[in-house]
């Protein structure tokens, strides 16, 4: 079981202001000027200059066994703590840990001192939940912080440090704990550098701080992710080490995103090409090369594209106008400044400004030839589904005559629901027979597009219209349709 294991059951920390923390060891004293030099270390056949260097290293890179105990005690004990206070978040940070061998002895007294930091639990009980995740993560990072301070080379308390920080960062909004898990997880890197789990956390970590600046860290270290679980490959001396392509697909691909956030089109860009290389699946591919279309919207100009994100998700539909008016003036490529202008004509429509937006999608379904198929076909369809509102609102307020031009107008673009257009057209011209079944036909040829109720009154009126012509025989011939639907 492993020492963070069986802290699961240590709370040393919770039992209240009577508990004796043990104290840091100073692993390498400090000489005052009344001190004497310490003599050189004397071992049996060890040259006196060998056995000098192996004192001087060994006092910068060996932890003594209280050291590493004191260590162990610590972080066994913050381990519970944010475990505890993970529960109260309702979060699984902690949920998985990996094993290692613990003793009977050190199990028992972990064992009393879990009891212990139980009892003191209940302390917390008139407390808001949050209040007392709070309050035992702070404990917590205080005694990874201890564990750390006896020994600087723990692997696992740098770690879960981190981790403690990611919670009150992210669960208990405390802006301190962004730059202090950045700061532990750097110390973390620095130490095991070949880890790229570590390195692609210390990117997330980077990258959730929002700035360009950090953005541009955070795709250098996702791309140093990368290219780490490269070299477990290509520097397995063994050659049976296989590359986790998607691991690396997935951080070229963050680090892309990174370098957005930097307004870095040209290294976002260059992440892309790395990562299509590791693109395995075809959903992978179609990601990279939708991210480069949006890269490349106004020619990597990453300002203009994420103003235009900003306004599409703006609520206040005149702020949107008036913000993608304005954007106008400064997108470069011809099928960029065609989506702005197709958007604007939506705003303008929602703010009662049909007729202005009507004309700016009619100008625009004639300017799309050399926009891409999906943007041309929404024209399309925005531009029948607009012509169609304006005809029945028309419709509605006695405008016959506008109303059948609106109509007609939007059955000629074939939009995906020009039936109901035909139709709509069809009963208004019901005084005129011929030019009235030729439009019911006309909404019969796609009367896939209408629903069960208006199938019917589409085949009665049909049966009226050819009753009135004299057409038995047609008439007749729609009641069994109309009757098949039943």
């Amino acid at each position: 079981m492993h020492k963070a294991a069986y802290g699961l059951l240590a709370a040393v920390f919770l039992c209240g202001a009577g508990c004796q923390r043990p104290q840091p060891l100073i692993l390498v004293p400090v000489p005052t000027p009344d001190s004497a030099p310490e003599p050189p270390p004397v071992w049996a056949g060890v040259d006196n200059a060998v056995a000098v260097t192996a004192d001087s290293l060994a006092s910068k890179a060996l932890v003594s066994r209280q050291a590493l105990e004191t260590s162990r005690a610590e972080a066994a004990a913050a381990m519970v703590l944010a475990r505890l206070a993970d529960s109260l978040l309702g979060t699984e940070v902690f949920a998985a840990l990996p094993a290692d061998e613990v003793s009977i002895s050190q199990m028992s007294v972990a064992t009393q001192s879990y009891n212990r930091g139980a009892r003191a639990l209940t302390n917390y009980a008139e407390e808001p939940d949050s209040m007392r995740a709070a309050r035992l993560l702070s404990e917590a990072s205080e005694s990874f912080k201890a564990a750390l301070q006896a020994n600087p080379a723990d692997e696992d308390a740098h770690y879960w440090l981190a981790r403690v920080y990611e919670l009150q960062a992210d669960a208990l909004n405390e802006a301190s704990a962004v730059e202090a898990r950045i700061a532990v997880l750097a110390s973390l890197v620095a130490l095991m550098g070949h880890r790229g789990a570590y390195i692609a956390l210390l990117a997330d970590a980077h990258e959730r701080r929002g700035t360009p600046a950090a953005g541009l860290a955070a795709g250098a270290l996702w791309q140093r992710a990368a290219q780490v679980i490269i070299d477990e490959a290509v520097l397995d001396p063994e050659g049976v080490v296989v590359v986790d392509s998607a691991r690396v697909f997935t951080h070229y691909a963050r680090g892309s995103r990174a370098f957005v956030q930097a307004m870095r089109s040209e290294l976002a860009l260059d992440a892309l090409t790395a990562a299509a290389h590791w693109a395995a699946q075809p959903d992978d591919r179609a990601y990279v090369e939708a991210e480069r279309q949006w890269i490349l919207w106004d020619g990597g100009n990453l300002v203009t594209r994420t103003r235009f994100d900003t306004l599409l998700n703006t609520t206040d539909a005149a702020a949107a106008a008036a913000g993608m008016e304005a954007l106008l003036s400064v997108v470069s490529r011809p099928g960029a400044s065609l989506e702005v202008r197709h958007e604007l004509a939506l705003r303008w429509y929602r703010l009662g400004q049909e007729e202005r937006a009507i004309e700016s999608l009619q100008s625009l379904a004639l300017e799309s030839g050399d926009a891409d198929n999906s943007r041309r076909a929404q024209i399309r369809e925005d531009y029948g589904v607009m012509a169609f509102n304006i005809g029945m609102q028309r419709h509605a307020q006695g405008e016959l005559h506008a109303a059948l031009g609106y109509l007609l107008q939007s059955e000629a673009t074939e939009f995906s629901q020009s039936a109901r257009a035909s139709f709509a057209a069809s009963r208004l011209l019901s005084n005129d027979i011929s030019a009235s079944l030729d439009a019911a036909l006309r909404a019969e040829a796609h009367i896939d597009q209408l629903d069960l109720a208006e199938r019917k009154n589409l085949y009665r009126h049909l049966i009226e219209l050819h009753r009135r012509s004299g057409d038995r025989t047609r008439a007749a011939a729609y009641v069994a349709k109309y009757r098949s639907l039943r």
